[in-house]
């Protein structure tokens, strides 16, 4: 829910840094503690690339008697030998690696390779393997899978996702799944949270989020899907989260067309989503046509769309033009708003410009006397 973190959000932090680990030199950990090389060099790839020869070339990586056959020196797993070899065959080496207990040193970045390459052969037992790894480099192999499986298949691993037994697994990896899937197919990832979270208290906000993705693509149809999601919505708290969504597309669609934006936003029928459109649609408006959007903002009569424009002209006036902020926010058809910006936008004049602001706000028949007094005893209110 808004104004609180929830367990998935906390988790995409953990997920985003793991994502970003793989450029250290490494070495692979023997159980005895000695470091090797892993095989990697031609004549050895091409020795381990028999299936029936990679367990016997493990072995005496894992302290066994024997060497690998023509051991030379080479990169780690993951570089030129991953590579050059079919993956069935990085495969069953990559199972031997685990069977012996290779990885179980702090090798972080051959586990993320080692997991690159599984992940392209079979991902579901990628996860699997992964998971038996000791647990300080679960995260990064995980990620590592879990990255590349929504690449070619998103929805065959949310679906794995959501179907685990295992709970941190779901907590640790379902907002980076999603926002992966939407930055590729959002309806599609929209549609699969909403099949897979009904009722959650999280849906409403990941459903917001997913829409404003979207429109960085389409704004045209997340808009419009935006608009069947809330009059299909079915509680009052629901209305309020998409609301927000509204804010969002609103901002991805006035960079894509602002007339076709400002067309939408007019025929939006709930004066709270109507309101979060405009908060959404007037930045980049005044940033690049202020005399525009000015005069748009006069010609306005419903309040749903006029006072949050007034807001965003106040946002924008900033302190650069404290004395016609003032004068807006008296326009704003809402008494309560209007109190709160008057207040706000007058105690800003007066900090900025003491002895003009002093002498206009004093006889100003726009401000009550508890304004006025709230001004004069407030003058850095913004702040």
């Amino acid at each position: 829910m808004r104004g609180g973190e929830s367990k998935l959000t906390i988790s995409l932090a953990a997920l985003l840094a793991a994502c970003g680990i793989g450029a250290a030199v490494y070495s692979v950990v023997t159980r005895q503690g000695e470091e090797s090389d892993v095989p990697s060099a031609p004549a050895e790839a091409v020795t381990l690339s028999r299936p029936g020869a990679a367990a016997d070339g493990i072995t005496g990586l894992a302290g066994g008697e024997e060497e690998p056959v023509d051991r030379n020196p080479g990169p780690p797993v993951g570089n030129t030998w991953i590579g050059f070899n079919p993956p069935e065959d990085v495969l069953v080496y990559l199972k031997a690696l685990a069977e012996q207990g290779i990885f179980s040193g702090t090798e972080t970045h051959s586990a993320i390779k080692a997991a690159e390459a599984w992940a392209a052969y079979d991902p579901a037992e990628a996860v699997q393997w992964a998971l038996g790894l000791p647990e300080h480099l679960q995260l990064s192999a995980l990620s590592s899978i879990f990255t590349q499986w929504v690449r070619t298949d998103p929805a065959a691993a949310f679906d794995s996702l959501m179907k685990s037994e295992n709970e941190d697994l779901i907590y640790s990896f379902f907002p980076g799944v999603v926002t992966l899937w939407s930055d590729r197919d959002p309806p599609a990832a929209l549609e699969a949270i909403r099949q897979y979270l009904p009722g959650d208290e999280d849906m409403p906000q990941w459903t917001s989020s997913l829409l404003g993705i979207w429109a960085q693509s389409d704004a045209v149809s997340a808009s419009s899907e935006l608009d069947r999601l809330y009059a299909a919505a079915d509680s009052e708290d629901s209305r309020n989260e998409l609301a927000y969504a509204y804010k969002d597309v609103a901002a991805e669609y006035s960079q894509f067309s602002l007339d076709s934006a400002r067309a939408w936003i007019e025929t939006i029928d709930s004066p709270e989503a109507q309101r979060k459109a405009v908060e959404g649609l007037m930045p980049h408006w005044l940033r690049f046509q202020p005399k525009e959007a000015t005069n748009w903002i006069k010609r306005q009569s419903n309040p749903s769309i006029k006072d949050p424009a007034i807001v965003g002209l106040i946002n924008y006036t900033g302190s650069s033009d404290p004395r016609t902020a003032f004068q807006w926010a008296g326009e704003i058809g809402d008494p309560e708003m209007r109190s709160e910006f008057v207040i706000y936008t007058g105690a800003r004049w007066l900090a900025i410009d003491p002895d003009t602001a002093g002498e206009y706000l004093t006889n100003q028949a726009v401000l009550t006397e508890s304004e006025r007094a709230e001004i004069f005893e407030n003058p850095d209110l913004e702040e």
